[in-house]
């Protein structure tokens, strides 16, 4: 604890007495000084609003003076009036005078006196408010108003767009209803009616998107230029239009898709009734050339009447009305009863097969090209082998056929009477040895069967348009040539046009073909240069 200095000259004790009288008496003096002046600034504050209410009662005496105009110390009913207009710009009406005349005159009285004057401008400016409330419900009123008809055009406006869009929703309605059965119908449908169907179904469709685009449009167009008042209720019913089209698009897009699966339904199927066409102009071809035993060549030359190294369409359609017909058929229907024979093929069926026959669209098909078409291959179904010549007793064995091995047939069937067995002569695809092969044993047994001109794509690959990658010896551009480049991906089907040969550059076994789901024609690698299969015979 701090002691405080003893005073020079005096006992400590006294010292100490002295000074805590000092600082009392100089709180005591603070203290009173801080009252003084509080007290001060009270006191102006208070003269400065009495000067200043002062000078404002001077100021209203004044202004009250002014307008007593004959100076009898109270205003009449025109001073009334021209204190208004004088002093607020307010023409004030006989009734709102009397009104005010009714408070503040006493009765007896002439008019308002000087102690009243602040009251009469509180009942004039209550009297100018009631004046001003008239002019805003006047314009509030008339406001509402235009609004009304404002909103009444919109209204109009809104309905015409109403029935935009329940016009567009019959038309989507419509569109599914064509569409929905899309999903059933093409079992039993041809594929040029269910083209047609679909195109139907894609008119529909493209008439209501066309229409919900207008609706939409039109719902849009219902905010531009409307008063900004309005602004939240048009806003409001746009959003009830809108709301009521937002599943069309959904619905149309959805109609659209089944339509487009219809159409890709319909290609598939046309696809295939053009391969049965096709095959069934093959398979006539091959019966006439096999009843009158004829090579490919003698084939050809029997359809090109004219000589001219080709077959064109009348040529084609001729030979079909002369040629040997195919036998009846032979088997039976589920139930037991005979299979019915299929009609034979009208005008309009081999003018289809020709066009598809015709694969480079020359409107002719060339010997070569027919000749490939014609050819008959078999598959090797069971173990046996291929020998030197019909005889199976005089002729040499040339090597054995494994199962899957795929022949072509040059000749036969002809019957080798010592074993009482059909055999053909035939050129084994696989390393071209020509022999002759046993069709089946005389106990039943089949060594060869139909097939072989089929392969199945076991792994993705491009068909090209030349036989060489580098696109080297493709015909020339002139020429009316389909584009045959595409991807074929696995589980395709393709038929053979001519058979795999090597090729040099790359290594690769390349095969010519034709897809049998489109019809498109090029070049495909069957087997990689590091052994990789692509394509395997069905």
């Amino acid at each position: 604890e701090m002691k405080s200095p003893a005073l020079p000259g005096g006992p400590a004790s006294e010292s100490k007495q002295t000074l805590a009288k000092l600082l009392q008496r100089i709180n005591e003096c603070t203290r009173g000084t801080e009252a003084t002046l509080a007290t001060c600034r009270d006191s102006r504050e208070k003269a400065v609003r009495k000067a200043e209410a002062r000078k404002k009662l001077a100021k209203l005496e004044a202004t009250f003076d002014k307008y007593d105009g004959d100076k009898d110390g109270i205003l009449n009913r025109n001073e009334i009036k021209k204190f208004a207009k004088g002093e607020f710009d307010f023409s004030i009406a006989n009734i709102a005078v009397d009104t005010i005349w009714k408070v503040l005159v006493d009765d007896g009285e002439k008019g308002i006196k000087k102690e009243s004057f602040q009251r009469l401008k509180y009942a004039i400016g209550i009297a100018r408010e009631k004046v001003k409330d008239a002019e805003r419900k006047a314009a509030r009123e008339a406001r509402e108003k235009e609004l009304a008809k404002l909103k009444s055009e919109s209204e109009e406006k809104i309905k015409d767009a109403e029935k935009s869009v329940d016009a567009a929703g019959e038309l989507v309605d419509k569109a599914e209803e064509q569409a929905n059965p899309l999903l059933t119908k093409g079992k039993t449908m041809l594929s040029a009616d269910m083209l047609k169907l679909a195109d139907e179904v894609a008119e529909a469709v493209k008439e209501a998107r066309e229409e919900a685009v207008k609706a939409k449009k039109e719902a849009v167009d219902l905010a531009d230029g409307v008063d900004k008042d309005l602004q939240v209720w048009i806003a409001a019913e746009i959003k009830k239009l809108e709301e009521k089209m937002s599943r069309y698009d959904q619905r149309l897009t959805r109609s659209s898709n089944l339509a487009s699966r219809f159409r890709d339904e319909a290609k598939i199927k046309e696809g295939d009734e053009l391969y049965a066409l096709e095959k069934r102009a093959i398979d006539t071809i091959k019966n006439h050339k096999r009843v009158n035993k004829l090579s490919n060549e003698d084939m050809f030359a029997d359809i090109d009447t004219n000589k001219d190294g080709k077959i064109d369409e009348s040529e084609f359609i001729a030979f079909f009305k002369r040629c040997e017909k195919m036998p009846k058929a032979d088997k039976k229907e589920e139930d037991g009863n005979a299979a019915e024979d299929e009609p034979e093929m009208s005008e309009e069926d081999l003018r289809k097969a020709f066009t598809s026959l015709d694969e480079d669209s020359e409107d002719a098909i060339a010997k070569e090209k027919f000749v490939n078409v014609i050819r008959v291959f078999m598959k090797v179904s069971k173990d046996t082998v291929i020998t030197t010549g019909i005889s199976i007793k005089e002729s040499k064995t040339l090597r054995r056929l494994d199962l899957g091995e795929v022949v072509e047939i040059l000749e036969g069937p002809t019957k080798e009477d010592t074993v009482d067995v059909l055999r053909v002569k035939a050129k084994v695809m696989k390393d071209d040895i020509e022999g002759w092969i046993t069709l089946a044993g005389n106990q039943g047994t089949v060594f060869l069967e139909d097939g072989g001109h089929l392969f199945k794509v076991v792994k993705d690959t491009i068909l090209t348009e030349s036989f060489e990658l580098d696109g080297g010896g493709s015909k020339d551009a002139t020429r009316k040539l389909k584009d045959t480049t595409r991807k074929l991906k696995e589980g395709e089907i393709v038929e053979v046009r001519e058979w795999a040969r090597k090729e040099e550059k790359s290594g690769l076994m390349r095969m010519k073909c034709k897809v049998k789901s489109d019809g498109m024609t090029g070049w495909v690698t069957t087997v990689g240069n590091q052994g990789t299969l692509y394509m395997e015979v069905m």
